[in-house]
């Protein structure tokens, strides 16, 4: 495969605005809705720096295995995919983490994730801040707030799931579509393209 050939689990989106900022230390209310079988493994994308989730599904004997390219380690984050790729995990949670990221090839990525973890019969959980819900983007003291309802992730989710439902504010998804990184061509943003398209978002805010 070609270096610059979209792989999720190895290649990052070149981003000028990060999420690194916005890990904070709570656990998202979709960990405690009963939503995972003891005994299996969840893929936890964008999870975050800190383990308190981790420690709540072990107490319910679930494998919370975080991926996150800007709060974990790069040698973390190479176990976790090891455990995580090609389908290892019954469950992926993506959780207040798609209204935080401005680039949209990055939110594209996140979701690509969770459907990629996925194995047979598995199910995806999509939660969101929707803040001020203005439908207008900008930045924050922490990054960036896309500041618009949980419907409007749809679309997106869609794009790797043939199933999406909402329930109690939470995205249900399932049926993964095929890798859509696996077909030749697809190709990052540069840098250089990601900084631009990021200086247009912030002038597009002000």
């Amino acid at each position: 495969m070609p270096q610059d050939v979209l792989d999720p689990w190895r290649a990052g989106v070149a981003q000028a605005i990060t999420a690194a900022g916005t890990s904070v230390r709570t656990v998202p209310r979709a960990f405690r809705s009963g939503l995972f079988s003891p005994g299996t493994r969840n893929a936890d994308i964008g999870g975050g720096r800190f383990d308190d989730a981790t420690a709540l599904m072990a107490a319910l004997d679930v494998d919370n295995i975080v991926f996150d390219p800007f709060n974990r380690s790069a040698a973390h984050n190479r176990r976790a995919a090891a455990l995580l790729r090609g389908g290892q995990a019954a469950t992926a949670t993506v959780l207040n983490v798609l209204n935080v990221i401005a680039c949209p090839e990055a939110r594209d990525r996140a979701v690509a994730l969770a459907a990629d973890a996925l194995g047979p019969g598995g199910h995806a959980y999509f939660q969101v801040y929707e803040g001020n819900r203005s439908g207008r983007p900008g930045p924050t003291a922490r990054g960036w707030q896309e500041n618009r309802p949980l419907a409007t992730y749809l679309d997106g989710i869609a794009v790797h799931f043939a199933r999406v439902g909402v329930r109690g504010g939470v995205v249900l998804a399932a049926e993964p579509r095929p890798a859509p990184w696996a077909a030749a061509g697809r190709r990052w943003r540069t840098l250089e393209q990601a900084s631009a398209a990021a200086a247009g978002l912030l002038q597009a805010a002000a």
